[in-house]
């Protein structure tokens, strides 16, 4: 098992297929992010901000702001 995944069951209690999902939905959100030119927040690297070229920029250990995210109401 994935130590990503093994991490998640753990810290949240969840079978290792839920923490599976949790993970494939959230690199599906981080790239359709970035493909469509939108930063994207990753936590404990950084931002991620779509550049020229298909290149991706890193901004290290920068926190997320107002215009950086948005939370969907669920």
């Amino acid at each position: 098992m994935n130590r990503v995944i093994r991490e998640l069951v753990k810290s949240l209690s969840v079978t290792p297929g839920e923490a599976a999902d949790q993970v494939d939905k959230f690199v599906h959100d981080l790239r359709r992010k970035l493909r469509k030119g939108e930063q994207a927040f990753v936590p404990g690297i950084g931002v991620l901000t779509p550049g020229s070229n298909s290149q991706i920029i890193e901004e290290r250990n920068a926190k997320p702001t107002a215009s950086r995210t948005r939370r969907r109401s669920r």
